[in-house]
């Protein structure tokens, strides 16, 4: 078996060294945070790509009476990444719909129906094979892969500069 000895100068600086290391991630939020945007392009590009749009607006009913209008567009404009609140280095990417008041229900951006569309339902509770049924799982499957080499690429990058 090898004795490794070291001398309490040589530890010390080691031990600073792998603090330094360690605080990494906190140190570089925000740089953590634009490579992760960065990664998510991919996706949102590949799922707004298949997204076609409504030649004319699609109108809302509650309760007998028009609710509000569905203007084209609207499920494209959602998809997009975003990212969470407070410290945090994730990356949200997606169709944006309002939950939570997140998005206003009437945003020219508000992806409310994503749901429906992702699971094919068209007028009724009945599911059906539409072109757009599992578009944004679809897309994900397609992207997943390039996304985790970017944010990986970007992670070597910044670390490596990090370090020097």
């Amino acid at each position: 078996m090898v004795e490794i000895e070291f001398d309490k100068r040589s530890l010390n600086k080691f031990y600073k060294r792998v603090m330094y290391c360690a605080q990494f991630g906190e140190k570089n939020a925000k740089k953590m945070r634009s490579i992760n945007r960065k990664a998510t392009k991919a996706y949102v590009k590949a799922a707004r790509s298949k997204i076609g749009q409504s030649k004319r607006p699609v109108i809302i009913w509650k309760n007998g009476q028009k609710d509000f209008t569905v203007e084209p567009g609207r499920l494209y404009r959602s998809v997009g990444s975003w990212t969470a609140r407070g410290h945090s280095n994730m990356v949200f990417a997606g169709p944006r719909a309002s939950i939570n008041g997140t998005v206003s229900a009437h945003s020219r951006q508000d992806g409310w129906f994503a749901a429906i569309t992702e699971g094919g339902h068209v007028g009724s509770e009945k599911s059906h094979n539409t072109k757009y049924k599992g578009l944004f799982t679809k897309a994900m499957k397609r992207t997943h892969k390039i996304m985790k080499a970017q944010q990986i690429a970007g992670y070597r990058r910044e670390f490596n500069s990090y370090m020097k």
